[in-house]
């Protein structure tokens, strides 16, 4: 969902925020939009059991208005592709 404006799909405020469940060590996290990869990601537990994290994936300047698609691995494990609409 968006990172602000959290009951929208779609990315209006140039960041992604992401729920994951049961992972333990997110220092292997990364985030690809279009195949680049995302810079600046932040994260925060929420929840520690089971455990819960939110994690903010903030857009590179270069993704425009339209769809694209966010890739996320944690070390060799690989979530998504997931399509994404930024307005």
């Amino acid at each position: 969902s968006d990172g602000v404006e959290l009951l929208t799909q779609r990315i209006v405020s140039r960041t992604i925020r992401v729920a994951l469940e049961e992972v333990a060590d997110l220092s292997a996290f990364r985030a690809f939009v279009d195949g680049r990869r995302a810079e600046k990601v932040e994260w925060m537990m929420t929840d520690p059991m089971p455990p819960r994290f939110d994690i903010n994936v903030y857009l590179p300047a270069w993704v425009g208005s339209g769809w694209h698609t966010l890739e996320m691995e944690i070390g060799e494990r690989r979530l998504g592709p997931v399509r994404i609409e930024v307005g």
